[in-house]
């Protein structure tokens, strides 16, 4: 990946995350491009990057940090097993809430603390705790959507929206439609 500067501008103000798997994802060429110009924000959270430094191979961890790099990361509460040394702030009343009630909504009959207590020995808990963190800290942090190509995920949005919580999940593909969109329709009324 070319290195890309974080943009001192965002046309659209739009302010989205980006999931783990498109972190690295050839489809996202043209999205990091419009981030650059400045027309979309981008952020990789910091349970993103807990993610990548975990994974086994060394070579693919090292591309994958240096993807990562090229984006800021917003700091989330610190939670055990999920959270890396330097890349996390103290959580309020709030924060714990807010964990609390997404992982209800996204992950029917689970619960935060019961997922955070199996991490160590459950693959499976070990995601839904990093992709609920995911989601309750873009909420923490206003940010409007984040891309990802989780299905689980982005099935949930109607009842995270019903429950009040305003986050749009977009694949790549429609991110940067829209983004790409935005800027002609810019364009061509400046000409």
């Amino acid at each position: 990946m070319k290195q890309i500067r974080p943009p001192t501008q965002n046309l659209s103000g739009w302010k989205w995350y980006l999931d783990t798997h498109i972190i690295d994802s050839l489809s996202a060429s043209e999205l990091f491009e419009l981030y650059a110009d400045g027309w979309v924000y981008l952020e990789a959270p910091d349970a993103v990057l807990v993610e990548i430094t975990a994974a086994k191979d060394e070579s693919k961890r090292e591309e994958l940090i240096d993807s990562i790099s090229q984006f800021p990361i917003p700091l989330g509460p610190i939670t055990l097993g999920s959270s890396l040394v330097g890349f996390g702030v103290v959580g309020s009343n709030d924060d714990q809430s807010r964990l609390d009630k997404v992982h209800s909504i996204i992950w029917l009959g689970h619960t935060f603390g019961d997922d955070s207590a199996k991490m160590e020995s459950n693959k499976t808990a070990r995601s839904r705790v990093r992709d609920t963190l995911i989601v309750a800290n873009a909420l923490r942090h206003g940010v409007n959507g984040l891309i990802t190509h989780d299905e689980h995920l982005a099935a949930s949005s109607v009842r995270l929206r019903e429950a009040g919580y305003l986050l749009e999940f977009l694949r790549i593909e429609e991110a940067t439609r829209r983004v790409r969109d935005l800027k002609t329709k810019y364009l061509s009324r400046r000409n």
